[in-house]
């Protein structure tokens, strides 16, 4: 269930447009100079079980985007970009995808401070993910 609740989130996420570069947990990336990038992130937190003697769980987590934007020209265009982000996971929101159900929850937004060349912010929004029949 967590490969298909992390496939649904980050799927869903990839609809917010503007589109800029996305560097995908676990897998290479190499920033292209002078450009905006998005890291995604799947953060799991605990498993809650809602019925005693049942299997099913409900999976709990946070998904970020951390945005990385070079620095020097203010935080107005990753503020600009949080803007269009947090519309798209307000809370009680949820999508369906591969037999799992994701509502979104609380969502903040947090100033990493600088990677390099880059500022950094993250976007992160609680879920609670479900498997649903199919």
């Amino acid at each position: 269930m967590k490969l298909k609740t992390a496939e649904a989130i980050q799927l869903y996420a990839n609809e917010i447009t503007p589109k800029i570069d996305t560097a995908y947990q676990g897998i290479g990336y190499t920033p292209k100079n002078g450009e905006p990038y998005q890291e995604y992130y799947i953060i799991p937190a605990m498993n809650e079980a809602p019925y005693i003697n049942q299997s099913d769980i409900i999976y709990r987590g946070i998904f970020q985007i951390t945005l990385k934007y070079n620095s020097g020209n203010g935080i107005r265009e990753v503020l600009e970009r949080i803007d269009v982000i947090e519309p798209h996971f307000f809370k009680g929101k949820s999508i369906e995808r591969r037999g799992v159900k994701v509502v979104f929850d609380d969502s903040k937004t947090v100033n990493l401070g600088t990677d390099g060349d880059r500022i950094v912010y993250a976007f992160r929004v609680d879920f609670r993910a479900f498997k649903i029949a199919v």
